[in-house]
């Protein structure tokens, strides 16, 4: 990096491809965060439909809520898939925090309050999750309970040893340092990047991460698909 992590600023990395169906919502429900200390990062993998165009209506609507320079936008115009983009996310990070997101959910406006309070109260924790439901794709109030998560470090690091997810990729918060000193994600990890990601920083750096028991993030499920277990859903 060339500068300095900016205190309390938490940098949200949104990848999108393809999701002009949902994007909005997802950007919505960040510009609605308690804790308005924040930069929403989109980078967008050469999506074909609508999604660019909705990303940059949304950001000239809302861009003065957060200030100059806090909605930041990049678009690939060849794909590099998911691997790609979000390392691209972390390096445009400015934040002492970073923040994940899928570009189909929503997150609760007290998300990024409630895990950089948790963070800043417990300096050992470097990674972050939050308990989750899913909601069927046109009907938020219809939801159902996560019920693969664990909770406490070593129930964590158990877990991911055996092979097995337990993080909510979507609801992560990391500090920026920890980026900083492991670099981005596996380019040769094509299918399931971030569970990777987590994974090393888990098992092989062996760093804390937990989950708080809240329920701060909401996944979206589309065609009744909620088998969490599942790579495709380890978002």
């Amino acid at each position: 990096m060339s500068y300095s992590r900016e205190p309390g600023l938490v940098s949200i990395i949104i990848p999108s491809n393809n999701n002009s169906a949902h994007i909005e919502d997802c950007l919505d429900s960040l510009i609605k965060q308690n804790y308005k200390n924040i930069e929403i990062i989109v980078v967008d993998d050469a999506s074909v439909d609508k999604t660019n165009s909705i990303v940059l209506k949304w950001r000239s609507r809302t861009e003065s809520m957060l200030g100059t320079n806090r909605i930041i936008h990049c678009s690939i115009p060849r794909t590099i898939k998911e691997t790609g983009i979000i390392t691209i996310g972390f390096f445009l990070a400015r934040g002492e925090f970073i923040a994940l997101h899928h570009p189909d959910d929503i997150s609760h406006p007290e998300r990024m309050q409630k895990q950089v309070e948790y963070l800043q109260g417990n300096p050992d924790v470097q990674l972050l999750g939050t308990n989750y439901t899913f909601f069927e794709d046109g009907c938020f109030e219809k939801q159902t309970m996560a019920t693969s998560l664990q909770y406490g470090s070593e129930d964590i690091f158990e877990s991911f040893s055996f092979g097995n997810h337990c993080i909510c990729a979507g609801s992560v918060m990391l500090r920026g340092n920890l980026f900083d000193r492991l670099g981005g994600l596996n380019r040769s990890m094509l299918e399931t990047p971030v569970y990777e990601f987590i994974f090393r920083c888990v098992v092989l750096e062996n760093i804390n991460a937990v989950n708080i028991q809240d329920i701060l993030y909401y996944r979206r499920s589309k065609g009744g698909n909620t088998h969490e277990n599942k790579w495709a859903d380890v978002w």
